[in-house]
């Protein structure tokens, strides 16, 4: 059975046969992995939540290098990259 590389780098998402990324209209969903920006300093990756913070903003797990922790993802969230965040839904291997 083909094995998924459980340690995507933040810049390795787009291009990583395990994982795709969300078409338009697709809505996010809570175990997505949300990237915004594209690497250091600046790039950060998460697990989303399916939850919004009180300004309406998507939440995830942040796995960076300052621990796991919740916070919002999106264009304008202060310690980001101002980009708009890319979503990526895991994919199933077949044999």
């Amino acid at each position: 059975m083909p094995a998924i590389d459980p340690r995507t780098p933040t810049s390795g998402f787009e291009n990583s046969p395990n994982y795709r990324k969300l078409e338009k209209g697709e809505e996010p969903r809570r175990g997505d992995v949300v990237v915004q920006g594209s690497g250091p300093p600046s790039g950060h990756a998460g697990i989303v939540t399916g939850q919004k913070d009180g300004k309406g903003r998507l939440t995830a797990y942040s796995n960076g290098s300052h621990g796991n922790k919740v916070i919002p993802f999106g264009k304008g969230v202060g310690g980001l990259a101002n980009v708009d965040p890319v979503f990526y839904r895991r994919q199933v291997p077949r044999t």
